[in-house]
């Protein structure tokens, strides 16, 4: 089902063409644009909604036009650019010293005994797992790898026989 237009296309009640409603609408569209003028530049995108060409991976570095005649871009100074990025880096650097100065000052330390309590506690395990270790091997060395090696004298294996 169509719709209806409104206004003088549908042969309606419409306002005459020096009316003051086609004022307000011309003034209306003036604001919309400048809106979008405004928007676009603080995005710092072009100021209109036609597309400057096919979008390519390397940021449209690869040269081609979109062939309506523009002119191409001049390439930016390399010395501006590595100065900016240096100045940003700086800037970023500080940020995030800033920013571990805050978060350090927010740690709650231990105080001594707790400290030494669970060095000590640490010690203690690694202790008991390091002589855990040792048993185990020395248990395999002997009751397993010995008489391997006694059998393997007495019925002639090894290296060399």
């Amino acid at each position: 089902m169509p719709t209806k237009k409104k206004g003088k296309e549908s042969g309606g009640k419409g306002a005459s063409p020096g009316s003051s409603n086609d004022s307000d609408n011309g003034e209306k569209a003036n604001l919309k644009a400048e809106k979008k003028v405004a928007k676009v530049a603080a995005a710092g995108k072009p100021p209109d909604d036609k597309p400057r060409g096919p979008k390519m991976a390397d940021g449209g570095k690869s040269g081609g036009d979109s062939g309506k005649g523009s002119a191409p871009k001049a390439k930016p100074n390399k010395k501006a650019e590595e100065e900016g990025t240096l100045a940003a880096t700086t800037t970023d650097v500080r940020e995030y010293l800033k920013e571990v100065a805050v978060e350090f000052r927010k740690i709650t330390w231990p105080d001594r005994e707790t400290v030494l309590r669970e060095t000590w506690g640490v010690l203690l395990l690694v202790g008991i797992i390091t002589g855990l270790v040792l048993g185990f091997d020395w248990i395999v060395a002997h009751f397993v790898f010995q008489p391997l090696e006694h059998m393997a004298r007495l019925y002639g294996g090894g290296i060399g026989r």
